[in-house]
């Protein structure tokens, strides 16, 4: 019998009015939007058409995956995917009690250049999707906010802003300031998230929004219906499968000292797995010992002590996850069902959760899916 199931894996994809309804009118022409593309299908346009995403084969739900295409409508994929009270039918229906919410699309606003342009879309994002879990059930729905990278005291106005609504994460970013890797002005940021006490979640281990140098061009802008392909479905999976992202940038922090500075800041690593945490731990202890001298951090502990002390990982359909738990601690393991995007087994996932857990005790069963992610999450 599946105990409580927080699910620290699940995906939105914005109602097409997200931003249209929210943004200054100042930016009327160059808020996100859904386009009509000429040879059918629909894509969300960011930054006046620089980016135009399709959206079909992250919503797909429990559809014969033969099925599965980049291009699609809004009429095509489920209304789950975007309507909060048929995403509450379909927890209802997988046997999910709780649930993080990650975007769909939305988080290729972070990436807009222009500074006041992507901070307004992110927190139009954040107003929005708060709203969208508000008429859901907010006491099961827990949207991820995101935070524009384009100044440490603009990332910072809205962290507290989105604290002081309620959200309880925000999504994984490196830096702040929009370096490249974590600098001293951003600390006055990961202090306030300590404070705050809002968790880091990084999924898929992305840095977030990163500046351009001086006289860097700008990115071409696309026509309409000429979207950036997207990696073939099989390369895509093999990207994913290899958690290059996550493990990279967790290593940052934790060898740039973030995590020892602050040791309230607590980070999940979502959607990436947790197989890899042992043999990743190693090889950071190993290189930190040897090369220690050569850089200007000096850390009190070894590397893995801060990941067991302040990460917690996520796993969904990877028996080896489960295999090694007691490698990698099982009060540092979550599970997440990644629907509706192709890796999920909506709507068979409790099913599922007995097939992987069914050498388990009960009383691990019952940390990794539902007492950790709560006590990370500050869930009741």
């Amino acid at each position: 019998m599946v105990p409580r199931l927080f699910d620290t894996d699940q995906h939105v994809t914005p109602p097409p009015d997200m931003w249209t309804s929210r943004m200054p009118k100042k930016y009327a022409d160059v808020a996100p939007r859904v386009v009509d593309l000429p040879d059918g299908g629909q894509a969300w346009s960011f930054d006046g058409g620089a980016y135009l995403h399709l959206f079909g084969m992250q919503n797909v739900e429990g559809k014969d995956p033969a099925t599965f295409k980049w291009r699609a409508t809004y009429d095509e994929i489920g209304p789950a995917c975007y309507d909060p009270q048929a995403r509450l039918t379909s927890m209802d229906i997988d046997g999910v009690d709780v649930t993080l919410l990650f975007p769909s699309g939305a988080e290729y606003a972070a990436s807009v250049q222009d500074e006041d342009l992507c901070r307004e879309s992110l927190r139009a994002y954040n107003d929005g999707i708060w709203d969208w879990a508000q008429q859901g059930d907010p006491k099961r729905m827990y949207p991820a906010a995101l935070i524009p990278c384009v100044g440490v005291e603009t990332a910072m106005a809205e962290l507290h802003r989105v604290a002081k609504l309620g959200f309880r994460h925000f999504l994984g970013i490196v830096s702040p300031s929009g370096n490249g890797c974590p600098a001293p002005e951003d600390d006055p940021f990961w202090s306030l998230a300590q404070e705050t006490g809002l968790a880091m979640s990084m999924h898929g281990g992305g840095p977030g929004r990163v500046k351009r140098s001086a006289g860097t061009p700008e990115p071409p802008k696309h026509e309409i219906g000429k979207p950036r392909a997207p990696l073939p479905r099989i390369p895509a999976s093999a990207t994913r499968a290899s958690g290059l992202g996550a493990p990279m940038t967790l290593g940052i922090l934790v060898m740039t000292g973030v995590l020892e500075r602050f040791p309230g800041l607590r980070i999940g690593m979502n959607e990436t797995g947790a197989a890899w945490l042992p043999s990743f731990c190693e090889r950071l202890d190993e290189a930190y010992i040897h090369h220690r001298w050569l850089g200007e951090q000096r850390l009190r502990l070894l590397p893995s002590e801060y990941i067991k002390r302040q990460v917690k990982a996520s796993i969904d359909r990877k028996l080896q996850g489960i295999k090694h738990r007691d490698a990698i601690g099982v009060d540092n393991l979550m599970f997440g069902t990644d629907y509706p995007h192709m890796g999920s087994f909506y709507p068979h996932s409790r099913r599922t959760i007995d097939l992987l857990f069914d050498s388990v005790p009960d009383d691990e069963t019952h940390k990794i899916l539902w007492e950790n992610a709560a006590a990370l999450y500050g869930v009741e």
